[in-house]
């Protein structure tokens, strides 16, 4: 069973690290207006707030996605995600049911459209397999491992 914890912790540091990093790489090509406009459609951060939260959050995703990608620090990595998943998840939600006109969620900024509903679900398990990456102890296949 210890292995089978292992090996779901190494696919969600891969799959969660990786459309993390995927995400904040793509809003950083992309001017910081773009993502900001589609911040402003979630209705939850005052509009002064906008622009700058656009300038630092897809660093802070790609950044973090690309640590928890490599197993890189997982103490803080893991955690650091699942905070911004997490954060994901509940913008999400409340837009969702306050049945706000989203077209898409802005998570890969223009490069690429998802649905806000398959977004939430996605993002959802994405929590629940960094969960898996925070309770694993071995840190199988991870720089974590290989610095020790």
């Amino acid at each position: 069973m210890k292995c089978v914890v292992a090996w779901i912790a190494v696919f969600g540091r891969v799959a969660a690290g990786g459309w993390l990093a995927l995400g904040g790489f793509l809003k950083l090509r992309a001017p910081a207006e773009e993502f900001a406009a589609a911040l402003e459609g979630y209705r939850l951060l005052p509009l002064s707030l906008t622009l700058p939260i656009a300038r630092v959050l897809p660093w802070a995703e790609y950044l973090v996605g690309i640590y928890v990608l490599a197993g890189l620090w997982l103490r803080c990595s893991a955690p650091a995600a699942l905070l911004l998943y997490g954060g994901f998840v509940a913008a999400l939600g409340s837009a969702l049911a306050r049945r706000l006109p989203l077209d898409s969620c802005g998570c890969f900024g223009g490069a690429w459209f998802l649905p806000p509903p398959a977004t939430l679900i996605a993002d959802s398990a994405m929590v629940l397999l960094l969960a898996a990456v925070i309770l694993d102890r071995e840190r199988r296949c991870s720089l974590d491992k290989k610095l020790k």
